[in-house]
């Protein structure tokens, strides 16, 4: 069976799962998340960010907390104990907006990757919202998620989600 979840009026930026696998998220260009129920390929919530695109999102290893990256620089954590209507908990304005962000599995830590080149790496606690530390690195990341999707980035123009069970 093929499903195509349809949302966004943008390119969708950032699909993930939710580690009960679920709920999948998607954030997009159109600076709208959208939570799917994957057992009945329904939407749950439609969020909007404040002003801009989202760039990536997570969900933390208990299910309880969502975080997203957004292009004006932010950080959003968002609860989601009541999963239909997500609180915003905390906002965290940086000097540079994170790439990439992912929670440690079973620890209230979000790891997050800054620069167009993601030369620093920024190590948060999820519950207090406060920077644990940051270190340079020399090293560059390259988003193998986006790369196993498909050739390239070049090719992720879609708006909607296509699932095939």
């Amino acid at each position: 069976m093929l499903s195509i979840l349809k949302e966004h009026s943008k390119k969708i930026s950032t699909l993930k799962f939710r580690n009960d696998n679920l709920v999948l998220g998607s954030g997009s260009l159109d600076n709208i998340i959208c939570l799917w129920n994957l057992l009945n390929l329904q939407l749950i919530v439609k969020l909007t960010t404040r002003l801009d695109q989202v760039l990536d999102l997570a969900f933390s290893s208990d299910g309880q907390q969502m975080a997203t990256s957004i292009l004006d620089k932010t950080i959003i954590f968002w609860s989601r104990t009541n999963l239909d209507k997500p609180k915003i908990q905390m906002i965290l304005q940086q000097q540079l907006g994170a790439q990439k962000i992912i929670y440690c599995p079973n620890k209230q830590i979000l790891v997050s990757l800054y620069g167009q080149t993601s030369n620093e790496i920024k190590f948060w606690n999820s519950a207090e919202f406060n920077l644990i530390s940051s270190y340079a690195i020399e090293a560059q990341f390259r988003d193998n998620d986006i790369l196993q999707l498909g050739q390239n980035s070049q090719n992720m123009e879609n708006k909607s989600i296509m699932l095939g069970y």
